[in-house]
């Protein structure tokens, strides 16, 4: 795994590591210890392995990112007593 390898390479936690590179990616400034320890092989390994994991997962419905019906769906189900379960 590169990202534990970057951490420990960097005597930093993956949690760290991670958030090293995701604000590095946002265009958000690092802690002074990640800027100090990452260098940018490092931050764009983690990157990458992070990337890899982006859509990784597929519901198989095309609409599944619908924020309308992600809306509706969390509504429906909040409005809902649940009085009728068991």
């Amino acid at each position: 795994m590169i990202l534990g390898e970057i951490a420990s390479a960097h005597d930093l936690s993956n949690e760290e590591t991670l958030i090293a590179t995701s604000e590095a990616t946002a265009g958000g400034n690092r802690s002074s210890a990640a800027k100090q320890t990452l260098s940018e092989d490092a931050l764009r390994q983690a990157r990458a392995e992070l990337a890899h994991f982006a859509g990784a997962v597929s519901s198989g419905d095309p609409n599944s990112a619908d924020n309308e019906r992600i809306d509706a769906d969390l509504a429906r189900s909040y409005a809902d007593t649940h009085e009728d379960e068991p």
